[in-house]
């Protein structure tokens, strides 16, 4: 009975370091930014905790983070490796195939600047980051409008955020892309180190550095295997979890380039929509009835004048409202008029 006691708790201990060591192998596969598609339920109620706990403080100013650079350096990498006769990872394939696309100027993102950042960034470039880390593998329209809608039910958006959310949706997509680039240099990086006469000890808690220590010294697989033995480290974990980032690599990939060539995205009538103050303002037949581009000015002014007074574009418009009817006029002829006479609401 004693020896059956120690046998189990001895099994029982291997396993659970087992699970320990793949947890941590899995760590330095996959990284930083790992992303996870929640079902709708949990994704919805996790939109709206973000939305909830969004810190209101507003400082500094955003800048857009250039991706050209990374971009084009893994391109120049992957052309090298195609043009040995090397087989190209699905991820790779597709930052190749699509990079004059995806080599864009950081200066279509400069609209984003005009937005307060909170804790560094605009609120709406937050909520795009979330809805694809957790939508990675269904980013399509639906499953967007689904989330800003659950953000919209605890902070509504305003006017200028609604106009720009394409761009901050399209910031998050190659922020994403601009990390997958980064995996590529990081790939091409420890495979180099992988093929030098020594064991690099600083990247041997690395699986994929591991994996092409395997992969390129077939002579000295016995040595390197007495080696992972002795740190505890399974070859097959290592092999599982570089196959699982590469795979998991490919799902995303495929789905954030994809978003890019995205046809029934944002278009500007259906942005108006998030907009609470479009809504309010429809009411108003006259505003109703009107173009595309005249209830765009109608909403932009209100929002710049709420914010240079200092108060919401509900409450804004509604002051405004009473003071034209205090006037016995239409509240866009005060709107319009002057800054500084609508201001004085």
């Amino acid at each position: 009975m004693v020896w059956t006691g120690i046998l189990i708790f001895a099994l029982g201990f291997l396993s659970g370091l087992l699970l320990f060591l793949a947890k941590r192998l899995k760590q330095n596969a996959v990284g930083r930014g790992t992303s996870l598609t929640l079902d709708e339920k949990t994704y919805a109620e996790s939109v709206k905790t973000l939305a909830a706990e969004m810190n209101t403080s507003e400082s500094g100013e955003f800048t857009p983070k250039r991706f050209n650079g990374m971009i084009r350096r893994a391109y120049r990498l992957i052309r090298k490796k195609a043009a040995s006769g090397h087989k190209l990872y699905e991820f790779e394939k597709w930052l190749f195939d699509n990079y004059y696309m995806l080599n864009t100027d950081a200066r279509i993102f400069f609209g984003l600047k005009k937005l307060k950042p909170i804790d560094g960034k605009p609120a709406i470039v937050r909520l795009s980051e979330h809805i694809v880390d957790t939508s990675i593998e269904r980013l399509n329209y639906e499953r967007i409008k689904d989330g800003i809608d659950a953000y919209r039910s605890i902070n509504p958006l305003s006017a200028d955020e609604c106009m720009l959310l394409k761009s901050a949706f399209d910031y998050a997509v190659y922020e994403r892309i601009y990390r997958l680039s980064g995996r590529v240099v990081l790939f091409h990086k420890l495979k180099r180190a992988a093929a030098r006469p020594r064991i690099c000890q600083k990247y041997v808690r690395s699986s994929i550095y591991l994996y092409y220590l395997f992969d390129n010294r077939v002579k000295r697989n016995e040595k390197i295997k007495t080696y992972l033995q002795k740190n505890r480290i399974a070859y097959e974990n290592v092999n599982y979890i570089f196959r699982a980032s590469v795979a998991e690599s490919d799902t995303h990939a495929a789905s954030l380039i994809s978003y890019l060539f995205m046809k029934d995205g944002f278009t500007t009538e259906s942005v108006l929509e998030f907009s609470a103050l479009h809504r309010k303002l429809s009411l108003d037949r006259v505003y109703r009835d009107s173009d595309t581009g005249t209830k765009i000015s109608y909403l932009k002014r209100i929002c710049r004048l709420s914010v240079k007074c200092g108060m919401s574009e509900s409450t804004f418009f509604e002051r405004l409202t009473e003071k034209a009817e205090s006037y016995h006029s239409y509240y866009a002829e005060l709107l319009f008029y002057s800054d500084r006479d609508a201001a004085k609401v």
